[in-house]
């Protein structure tokens, strides 16, 4: 019993420590959208439920996270739990979809969600192909 009990109070742990914050995607954590023929962001605020959720709450105006769908609703990903910036400055800069069209592919950015301008672009970079380790783990909450 040990066996199995210890290993998932660590994974349990480890999950709330660092994801948490950013797992819950409901109405009462929304903040706002964008979508093209394709795709669609949402924007939340994360749950102030663990350190960095608390953190992020006292340093930054209405912290914001990104979360990429297709246009069907499914999770693609989301940008990263470790920088989360204001939704004034994400606002302030600009929100580009992933583009769509034959032409956009030649450029590397095409199957990408990204901000261009500010200092948060890499941080909240979400690809549509290649999946980052958090969002591999967090597509099992949406």
């Amino acid at each position: 019993m040990k066996i199995i009990k210890y290993p998932l109070l660590t994974l349990f742990l480890l999950w709330w420590f660092f994801l948490s914050h950013v797992t819950f995607t409901t109405n009462w954590f929304y903040s706002s959208s964008l979508k093209n023929e394709h795709y669609q962001v949402a924007y939340y605020h994360p749950a102030p439920i663990n350190f960095f959720g608390i953190y992020f709450w006292l340093v930054n105006e209405q912290p914001v996270f990104v979360v990429l769908y297709d246009k069907e609703g499914k999770y693609i990903g989301q940008s990263s739990p470790f920088t989360i910036a204001s939704h004034i400055h994400l606002i302030g800069g600009e929100n580009v979809l992933p583009k769509t069209y034959e032409y956009d592919k030649k450029f590397g950015d095409y199957d990408n969600f990204y901000l261009s301008g500010g200092s948060f672009s890499d941080d909240y970079l979400i690809s549509t192909k290649h999946k980052k380790w958090w969002s591999s783990i967090l597509q099992y909450f949406h």
